[in-house]
């Protein structure tokens, strides 16, 4: 990532129960922080930014951006909000076929 910008408005978004930092840049775009979406959606961070890294059409979204926070500046890898679905579309977190599977099961017991 050879770019590195500073943000213009920051806040969190409800996703998963859990909090995702949204950041706005100052062309406007809205972009959401990696690590945020993979504590939400229990994935391991490295992995997934590896994997946005691989792929040339994900790596064009993704920033460095400077916030902000209590213990002072840092720098935070965002994915543009266009290519997010594309991202979550590729990967199935670690244990989701057998969530679903038991899910599944328990919906079909029920009919």
């Amino acid at each position: 990532m050879d770019n590195q910008v500073s943000i213009v408005e920051l806040t969190l978004v409800a996703c998963c129960q859990q909090s995702i930092l949204a950041v706005q840049l100052p062309d406007e775009r809205i972009f959401a922080r990696v690590e945020s979406f993979c504590d939400a959606l229990q994935v391991d961070t490295l992995a997934q930014l590896r994997r946005i890294r691989r792929q040339p059409a994900l790596t064009a979204h993704l920033v460095s951006v400077l916030v902000m926070t209590p213990s002072g500046l840092q720098e935070v890898e965002v994915l543009a909000a266009q290519a997010i679905p594309a991202w979550l579309s590729a990967f199935k977190p670690a244990g989701w076929r057998q969530r679903n599977e038991r899910s599944f099961s328990r919906s079909n017991e029920k009919s």
